[in-house]
C-alpha cells in the first residue's frame, strides 16, 4: 500500500498503546479493522478516527493493499463500517481528505459528496441520511 501511505511500524511500547486506544478495548473515538479476503489473507484495513461527541462526525480511512483492488473489498468494508458507525456506533457524518486519485475514484463512486477540493487533495463527506438513501437495501439501514 506504499501509494497510500505504505505499512508503518511501531515499537513494542507504540505498538501496544495505539491496539489498546484503537482496537482493544479501544478510547470511543476510534475504531480499526482489518480486512481479509476468504482464504484468510489480509488485504487491507478500514477504521475511522477522531470521533467527536458534539458534532457527531469522524474522520475515515480505507486502505486496500494494490494486489487486491478492484475485487470488491474496499466498497464491502466501506460499506460495512459505515453501517456500524451510522446505525450502532451513533454517528451523523463521516469526513475523508484524500490524496490519491485511486481513492479519490472509489469514494465518489461510492456516493460520498465532494466538499472542497485544492491541487493536493479532496475533501469528502457522507452523512446518515445519505447512506441511507444510497444504500437502503442494507441489512438493518
Amino acid at each position: 500500500m506504499r501509494d497510500v501511505g505504505g505499512a508503518i511500524n511501531f515499537s513494542k511500547d507504540r505498538y501496544k498503546s495505539w491496539y489498546e486506544k484503537m482496537v482493544k478495548p479501544g478510547d470511543g473515538k476510534n475504531v480499526y479493522c482489518l480486512i481479509f479476503n476468504k482464504d484468510d489473507t489480509p488485504v487491507g484495513e478500514v477504521s475511522f478516527h477522531a470521533y467527536d461527541k458534539t458534532s457527531k462526525t469522524a474522520e475515515f480511512n480505507v486502505k486496500i493493499e494494490s494486489e487486491f483492488r478492484r475485487r470488491g473489498y474496499g466498497k464491502e468494508a466501506i460499506k460495512l463500517m459505515l453501517q456500524y458507525y451510522f446505525e450502532e456506533f451513533g454517528g451523523q457524518v463521516m469526513l475523508d481528505e484524500v490524496i490519491n486519485e485511486k481513492g479519490q475514484e472509489a469514494l465518489k463512486k461510492f456516493g460520498f459528496e465532494v466538499v472542497s477540493e485544492t491541487k493536493e487533495s479532496i475533501n469528502f463527506k457522507m452523512t446518515k441520511e445519505n447512506f441511507k438513501k444510497l444504500y437502503k437495501n442494507t441489512k438493518n439501514i
